[in-house]
């Protein structure tokens, strides 16, 4: 009996400490002025073809205006946060294709850029 408790109290531990792990990091909106303006570039060559960064309208996507001063997301209703815009360039979500090549410092200029929106 003490040998199955103390073996599913490891096991809660070992679970707690992968989800942990597992969690993205929190991130910090950069406000100079070249994280934004290569966000801007980056935006103009992937995102632009679906999202219109200065209005509401849908193109293919919804338009991207004042997307971080939102409390959620346009289409998936997540916190409008850095790590969730993140979590979304880089994983396929309805009709939006991953991101996945493009490395953290421009996901990060991106995320620059929508914060000025």
């Amino acid at each position: 009996m003490y040998i199955r408790k103390f073996t599913i109290s490891i096991l809660f531990i070992a679970v707690v400490f992968f989800m942990l792990a597992m969690a993205p990091a929190p991130q910090v909106v950069k406000t100079d002025r070249d994280s934004i303006m290569r966000g801007k570039k980056i935006f103009a060559q992937k995102c632009s073809r679906c999202h219109d960064p200065l209005s509401y309208e849908y193109i293919k996507g919804p338009g991207l205006k004042k997307v971080m001063k939102k409390a959620n997301l346009p289409v998936s209703g997540r916190a409008a946060t850095p790590a969730n815009i993140a979590r979304q360039l880089s994983s396929a979500y309805r009709d939006m294709p991953s991101f996945r090549d493009l490395l953290p410092e421009e996901v990060t200029s991106i995320i620059a850029y929508l914060n000025t929106l």
